[in-house]
């Protein structure tokens, strides 16, 4: 399992938390780019970039910037701690295609085809057939047992929840017309027993 937790993360971001988990165990307010290049064995451009993309990503969640890179010094403007780590895993998890891939797969019972993905999410065909096939060789998708548990502990491990309470509400609210339009419930009763569907 730990494999496949690790891949719900792209590479990317991963590379974002390991620098940033790195930074806080040397707990220094400034550092030298090149210690880093060397020690993660990247390229000067690509740790700039990783630095760069993680300030901004910092500061979409946290509403500042971290860093500041000059002449080959990072410049802490922020101290972070664990907690920043566990909320940009949760976010890079929720910006996570296979945990989109995922949430329909749930929703739907099966995978759904290259077109939906298209016109809802804005997906090439090829973009969607590597996705489709890194979820289908880390998660049996044709069996229903393997989806929930494997779902239950990626979930569980980012301490996150899917994204498909708007669908439980429409189903709720789809059961209750029906129930309305076969007389078995009038409209008066329609609105708590739409309640207790969506409870359950």
């Amino acid at each position: 399992m730990p494999s496949i937790l690790n891949e719900f993360i792209n590479k990317n971001d991963a590379l974002k938390i390991k620098l940033l988990t790195t930074l806080l165990e040397n707990k220094q307010n400034t550092y030298e780019l090149r210690n880093l290049t060397n020690q993660f064995k990247v390229s000067d451009y690509l740790m700039r970039e990783s630095l760069e993309a993680l300030n901004s990503d910092i500061n979409v969640l946290f509403g500042d910037d971290w860093m500041v890179l000059k002449r080959g010094i990072i410049y802490q403007k922020m101290t972070l701690t664990r907690y920043h780590v566990y909320r940009l895993s949760q976010y890079f998890f929720d910006l996570s295609p296979l945990k989109l891939l995922l949430d329909q797969r749930l929703i739907a019972g099966s995978i759904p085809n290259y077109t939906f993905m298209q016109s809802e999410f804005g997906w090439s065909t090829s973009y969607f057939f590597i996705q489709k096939n890194t979820l289908s060789e880390l998660i049996d998708l044709d069996s229903p047992e393997a989806v929930i548990s494997a779902a239950f502990v990626i979930y569980d491990h980012y301490d996150a929840k899917p994204k498909f309470d708007h669908y439980i509400l429409s189903a709720s609210q789809a059961v209750s017309q029906f129930l309305v339009d076969k007389n078995y419930i009038n409209t008066h009763g329609a609105d708590k027993k739409r309640l207790l569907i969506a409870i359950f």
